[in-house]
């Protein structure tokens, strides 16, 4: 492996442990390692109006609750971050 790609992939999973960290700071949402936010039907409403895709990012409220729009935690819905721990 190369300098350049094990760059990449830090910074990727850099960002990946940001995203979650986001998500779990995130007041109303649950986290799973293994299954993400675990996003339902009843909760679908709230994941859609967090990653939604907006330029610049800014502050919703849905259900009285104030969220950061984060487009980049879009994978995170339904699927975990095996390595949060590690990180």
């Amino acid at each position: 492996k190369t300098p350049a790609s094990c760059k990449n992939k830090w910074n990727t999973l850099k960002a990946g442990y940001h995203h979650v960290m986001h998500i779990k700071n995130a007041s109303g949402l649950t986290w799973s390692d293994t299954d993400g936010v675990g996003v339902s039907s009843e909760t679908q409403h709230v994941w859609d109006e967090i990653v939604k895709v907006s330029t610049p990012p800014y502050l919703i409220v849905c259900s009285d609750i104030f969220f950061q729009v984060h487009p980049a935690a879009k994978p995170y819905g339904n699927k975990g971050f095996p390595h949060f721990a590690v990180i």
